[in-house]
C-alpha cells in the first residue's frame, strides 16, 4: 500500500494527552497501537480518532476536545484511499442488505430483535445510532464488515483488521474470515480445515511469511493457500498478474448462497459501483458503454467481467501451484455438483414452494408452517455445505456428508412427504409430474413409486395356516 503524502498526514501534537491517559487506563490497547504498524509509523490516536465539531459522530472527551470513537472506512480511507474504495463497492459492503429479506424476517419477527443485535449484525454490521449524546448500545458496539455509519460511511476495516495492532498476518489467516464464515449455515472454515489446503496451512503456518509487506502466491510463501490468496492476494506469474482486491467476490463466477445457485457476471459501472448480473436473467447482460438505470440515476457501464473472465482471474491463483489443466477440471468438477444441487432438488422444490404459496396451500406468511422450515433448512443448511464445500476447499465431508447427503436425505425424507400433507394426494402427483419427475436422476424414486403401488393393489397371499383355518371352519 502507497501513501501518498501530499493528501495525508499525521502525528498530531493533541494526541500527546491520548497517549498519557491510555498507557494507564487502557494499557491492552495502549500496547497494541504501539507494537503495530501505526505505532511505529507514528500514527496516533487523534489521527484516526478526530473529529470536528458538528460532525455527526463527534463525542465529546473528557470535556475538552472531540473524537470519533467510531473509525469507520471514510477515515482509514484518508490514507487507504485505494482499499477503502475497494471495499466500497464490493459484496461485503452489501452485507447489511442481505439482511433486509428472509432472515431478517426470521431474526426479527419469528425469534426477536434483540437475538438480531447479538447475533445477525455481529457479522453482517448494525446502523450505529446516538442517543442522548452517546453511542446507543442497541447498535454499537458492533464491527459487522457492512457497518452503517454515522458518518455515511459504510463497512467496519476492524472488522478483519483487528485493532489496535492491525497486523497483516492476523488477517491473512483462515481463521479471521471463520469469525463470520462458519458454523453449519455457511461452514467455510470447517470446510477449508479439513481440507489439503487446510491440513497444510496447520502443518506449515511458520513457514507461510505471513508478516511480509508483499504477500505474492508461489513467491513470498508456497506451503498452501489461505482464503485471502484466493479472494484478495496478489499473483505474478508468468501466465498472468493479479493485484491485491479488497472485493472479495470479484473472482468468483457462482453464487452460492440462495436456493438456487446462478452464474454471474460484474457489471463495473463509470462512478465505481458494481454489479453482480445474473448470466441466464431475464435482461441480458450489458456491454461497456450501455446505460442503467439504478435507483433513479443513469449509471453507465465501465467494464463487463464476464463469467470466463472471473474465472480467468481465480484460475491465476490456482496455477500459482497447479496447472492450468487441474484448474479447469477442478471447475469442471464445481460445475457439475452445482448443476445437480440445482435441477435435481433446488429448482424443483423451489417451483414446487412457489405454486403451494400461489395455491393458496400455504399461506405468504414465511415460517409459520412446518414445510417452510423444512425447506428452509434443506437448502441453507445442507445446500450451503454442498456448494460451498467443494467449492471453497474442495472438502470431501462437507460436499457430500454435511451437504449432498443432508440434501437427499432432506429432499425425500421430509420435504416431499410433507408437500404431500399440504398439498393433498391429487395436487402432489401434479407437483410431481409438473417439477420433479423429469428431472435428470428422479427416475429412481418414480420406479421405488410404481413398484409400491402394484404391491398395494395385490391381494395378500395366504399362509397355509390361513388356508388350513379356512378348511376347517376355524375362525
Amino acid at each position: 500500500m502507497k501513501v501518498d503524502p501530499d493528501k495525508v498526514s499525521w502525528g498530531s501534537p493533541k494526541a500527546k494527552r491520548c497517549k498519557g491517559c491510555h498507557r494507564h487506563e487502557t494499557p491492552g490497547l495502549y500496547y497494541e497501537w504501539r507494537q503495530g504498524a501505526h505505532g511505529k509509523a507514528g500514527v496516533n490516536c487523534y489521527d484516526c480518532h478526530r473529529a470536528e465539531k458538528g460532525d455527526p459522530d463527534a463525542i465529546r472527551h473528557k470535556k475538552s476536545f472531540d473524537i470519533a470513537i467510531i473509525v469507520t472506512p471514510k477515515d482509514c480511507g484518508r490514507c487507504h484511499e485505494h482499499e477503502a474504495n475497494q471495499f466500497r463497492n464490493s459484496h461485503h459492503a452489501r452485507a447489511v442488505a442481505i439482511l433486509d429479506g428472509l432472515e431478517n424476517h426470521l431474526g426479527k419477527v419469528v425469534v426477536g430483535e434483540a437475538a438480531v443485535n447479538s447475533g445477525c449484525v455481529v457479522c453482517h454490521g448494525s446502523t450505529v445510532k446516538m442517543k442522548d449524546g452517546k453511542l446507543d448500545p442497541a447498535t454499537w458496539p458492533n464491527t459487522g464488515i457492512a457497518r452503517v455509519n454515522l458518518d455515511g460511511s459504510i463497512g467496519s476495516c476492524s472488522a478483519c483488521h483487528t485493532r489496535h495492532r492491525f497486523s497483516k498476518a492476523q488477517a491473512r489467516q483462515p481463521v479471521t474470515c471463520g469469525r463470520c464464515h462458519s458454523g453449519d449455515h455457511q461452514p467455510q472454515l470447517e470446510s477449508y480445515n479439513s481440507s489439503k489446503h487446510g491440513m497444510l496451512f496447520a502443518a506449515n503456518r511458520e513457514k507461510m511469511n505471513l508478516e511480509s509487506d508483499r504477500w505474492i502466491a508461489g513467491k513470498d510463501y508456497y506451503d498452501a493457500p489461505t482464503c485471502t490468496t484466493c479472494h484478495m492476494g496478489e499473483v505474478d506469474i508468468a501466465s498472468g498478474r493479479l493485484e491485491v482486491t479488497h472485493d472479495v467476490g470479484e473472482r468468483l463466477s457462482w453464487n452460492l448462497r440462495g436456493e438456487v445457485s446462478e452464474k454471474y457476471a460484474l457489471v463495473v459501472y463509470e462512478n465505481g459501483a458494481r454489479e453482480n448480473w445474473p448470466e441466464d436473467g431475464e435482461e441480458d447482460v450489458p456491454e461497456e458503454g450501455d446505460e442503467v438505470e439504478r435507483n433513479g440515476k443513469t449509471l453507465t457501464v465501465e467494464q463487463v467481467l464476464d463469467v470466463e473472465a472471473r474465472r480467468e482471474k481465480m484460475t491465476l491463483v490456482c496455477m500459482s501451484c497447479h496447472s492450468e489443466k487441474w484448474a479447469q477440471a477442478f471447475y469442471t468438477q464445481l460445475d457439475r455438483l452445482v448443476e445437480l444441487y440445482n435441477d435435481k432438488f433446488a429448482k424443483p422444490g423451489l417451483a414446487i414452494m412457489n405454486e403451494l404459496k400461489e395455491s393458496g396451500r400455504l399461506t405468504r406468511q414465511d415460517f409459520d408452517e412446518r414445510l417452510e422450515w423444512i425447506w428452509y433448512e434443506l437448502w441453507r443448511k445442507a445446500g450451503r455445505s454442498a456448494r460451498s464445500g467443494w467449492a471453497m476447499t474442495a472438502s470431501a465431508e462437507y460436499t457430500w456428508w454435511q451437504g449432498m447427503y443432508e440434501v437427499g436425505k432432506r429432499f425425500y425424507s421430509r420435504f416431499l412427504p410433507e408437500v404431500k400433507k399440504v398439498a393433498g394426494n391429487e395436487l402432489y402427483q401434479e407437483l410431481l409430474d409438473k417439477h420433479v419427475k423429469d428431472a435428470e436422476g428422479q427416475e429412481w424414486f418414480f420406479e421405488a413409486r410404481k413398484i409400491l403401488a402394484s404391491l398395494n393393489k395385490a391381494p395378500p397371499k395366504k399362509n397355509d395356516a390361513q388356508k388350513q383355518q379356512q378348511g376347517t371352519g376355524q375362525q
